[in-house]
C-alpha cells in the first residue's frame, strides 16, 4: 500500500514538472503563446457548437480562409522586408472586379485573369516607386491606394456585384477530388 502511494506521487510529480516545463515553453516563446491561443479558441469552439467540427464547416472555413492565407504569405514578405501595405484587400477588389468585367467583354475569361493580373502588377509597381523613388512613406503610400483601388472599383461597377461565370469561377468555388481548389491552392 505504501508503495502504491509512491508511486502515485512520482507520477503527479512527474505530471507537475512535465506541465511546469510546457508552461515555461510557452511563456519564453511568443510563437508558441499564439499557438497554444490558437489551440484555446478550437477547443472553446468544438465545445461551444456541435456543428464546429462538421465536414462542411470546417469545408468552408477552409474556403474562406484561403484568399488570406494567400495574401497573408505575400504580407510577411512585406513586413519581414520592414514595410507596410495596407492597399491589398482593395486592391483584390480593384482586380477581381477588373477580371470580371474583361471577361464579360471580351467573352475570354483567359483575357479577364491576364488583365486582373497585369492592373495587380501596375499598381503594385506604382506603390514600389512612390516608396522606394519618391520617398513617400510606405504607410501613406499603400493607404492612398487602398482608398483610390476601393473608389475606382466602386466607380466602375457603379456599386454592383460583378458576375464571372465562366470556366475560370471553378477556381474559386469548383471542387478537386473533393477539396474546394481554392483551399487546394492555399496549402501548396
Amino acid at each position: 500500500m505504501a508503495e502504491a502511494k509512491l508511486t502515485e506521487r512520482r507520477g503527479q510529480q512527474v505530471a507537475q514538472s512535465a506541465a511546469g516545463e510546457l508552461v515555461r515553453f510557452v511563456r519564453g516563446r511568443r510563437e508558441a503563446t499564439v499557438f497554444a491561443m490558437l489551440v484555446l479558441v478550437f477547443l472553446g469552439l468544438c465545445l461551444e457548437s456541435e456543428f464546429f467540427l462538421t465536414t462542411r464547416n470546417l469545408s468552408n472555413v477552409a474556403r474562406q480562409i484561403s484568399v488570406v492565407g494567400i495574401v497573408a504569405l505575400g504580407q510577411a514578405l512585406v513586413i519581414i522586408a520592414g514595410g507596410i501595405d495596407l492597399s491589398v484587400g482593395s486592391v483584390i477588389g480593384l482586380t477581381a472586379v477588373a477580371a470580371a468585367m474583361i471577361s464579360a467583354a471580351t467573352s475570354s475569361p483567359v483575357l479577364g485573369i491576364l488583365g486582373a493580373i497585369g492592373l495587380g502588377i501596375f499598381v503594385g509597381v506604382l506603390n514600389g516607386l512612390l516608396v522606394t523613388r519618391v520617398r513617400i512613406n510606405a504607410f501613406i503610400t499603400t493607404l492612398g491606394t487602398l482608398s483610390i483601388a476601393r473608389g475606382a472599383a466602386l466607380l466602375v461597377t457603379n456599386g454592383n456585384p460583378q458576375r464571372f461565370d465562366n470556366w475560370a469561377a471553378w477556381l474559386g468555388y469548383g471542387k478537386l477530388a473533393n477539396c474546394r481548389c481554392s483551399s487546394c491552392f492555399s496549402l501548396r
